[in-house]
C-alpha cells in the first residue's frame, strides 16, 4: 500500500486559517486513540476533532485517512489474535 504523500500541499504560514494554525507539527506517531480518522472537505481529522492534515482535493482526504484507519484496523486485530 502507497500513499502518495506528495499530493499533500504544505500549509503556508502567511495565509493560515485558525483550524490550520492550530494543527500538530509534532512528528509524534499516531496513537490508537487518534482514531478511527474522518475527513472535512480537505481536511483530515483525528477522533477528537484535531487536525492533522490538508489535502489537495476531498477524494485524496478520504483515501488516506481510509487507509490509515484500515492499517489502524488490522494492527489493533493482529494485537488481539496474538
Amino acid at each position: 500500500m502507497c500513499l502518495e504523500l506528495s499530493r499533500l500541499r504544505p500549509i503556508e504560514s502567511k495565509r493560515r486559517s485558525p483550524e490550520e494554525a492550530s494543527m500538530s507539527t509534532s512528528s509524534k506517531p499516531l496513537k490508537p486513540d487518534d482514531f478511527p480518522l474522518h475527513v472535512e472537505g480537505d481536511k483530515i481529522k483525528k477522533q477528537d476533532g484535531q487536525p492533522l492534515a490538508i489535502t489537495k482535493d476531498p477524494a485524496t482526504a478520504a483515501d488516506i485517512a481510509d487507509r490509515l484507519n484500515e492499517d489502524e484496523d488490522k494492527r489493533e486485530q493482529d494485537r488481539w489474535s496474538a
